[in-house]
């Protein structure tokens, strides 16, 4: 990028459901520096270049009294990143786009401000690639358990970050706000990649995730033969940690041979060495 200060707001967001990054329309729409109202230009851009809710995007529509401060909101300072009482418009409908349609809709302008919004898109997805591509070898479950450690202890001072912004009421620029989020957001991906990758490697795996590969339930009481192989051959399978349970139980690969049928290095094997 040719100027590193060029910031609009990264945020998470679920589109078609899958979590990704997406920018608020308002404010590409002001750095974009569009004569057009906001609300006519959006639509009419989602009309001619055939943009599709629930996959470029998704709409919501402000509560009555509340709103979120942006950087589009000119001579209104950023008290925090939390909702703000007595703020916004009722029916006013924010739209969040995703960064293909930021790219796209930046370029249309065809002028510099287009041209350096969707260099910085461009970025964002490149650091956003070199994130994931870092992640640590999974076939060693003590790797990988120390990497989601960190990974968590990045997340919670992402967190505490924010939260002390918000407890101070500290006025803090867009800019600023921006980096917050992002760290918070690359974090909070980070720690899903982790916690999707541990227990299910070619040595040990959790039910959940050989349910997921394979398209298959085996009930709630799926787990008890699993249990048993274990005991039976005074094994202690390890426990990886899980964002719904806390934990659960990673079943060693030979328990699945001969109880499922199931070969672990033929499931995840290949996943591994991508």
């Amino acid at each position: 990028m040719k100027d590193s200060s060029i910031i609009i707001a990264i945020e998470a967001a679920t589109i078609g459901g899958e979590a990704i990054n997406t920018v608020n329309a308002r404010d590409l729409h002001e750095f974009l520096e569009v004569k057009a109202k906001f609300t006519t230009w959006i639509q009419s851009r989602i009309n001619q270049y055939g943009f599709l809710e629930g996959q470029d995007f998704v709409k919501h529509e402000m509560e009555p009294g509340k709103g979120f401060k942006t950087g589009s909101q000119k001579n209104e300072a950023l008290q925090s990143i939390a909702y703000a009482d007595n703020f916004g418009q009722q029916g006013r409908i924010e739209y969040h786009i995703s960064l293909d349609m930021a790219k796209e809709l930046s370029m249309v302008e065809r002028n510099e401000k287009g041209k350096q919004a969707r260099q910085y898109f461009i970025e964002c997805e490149r650091r956003a690639k070199e994130a994931i591509s870092s992640l640590p070898d999974f076939s060693n479950p003590v790797i990988a358990a120390r990497a989601w450690a960190d990974a968590k202890e990045s997340e919670q001072k992402a967190v505490a970050q924010r939260d002390q912004a918000i407890a101070t009421k500290a006025q803090i620029s867009s800019s600023r706000e921006a980096s917050v989020m992002g760290k918070l957001s690359a974090a909070s991906r980070k720690m899903q990649k982790l916690e999707q990758e541990l227990g299910r490697n070619t040595t040990e795996a959790t039910v959940t995730a050989v349910e997921k590969a394979i398209g298959q339930k085996y009930g709630k009481q799926g787990f008890r033969p699993l249990k048993k192989w274990c005991k039976d051959h005074d094994v202690t399978p390890n426990k990886v940690p899980c964002p719904r349970y806390g934990e659960v139980v990673a079943w060693p690969a030979a328990a699945w041979l001969d109880c499922y049928d199931i070969d672990l290095h033929a499931l995840f094997g290949r996943e591994d060495a991508a």
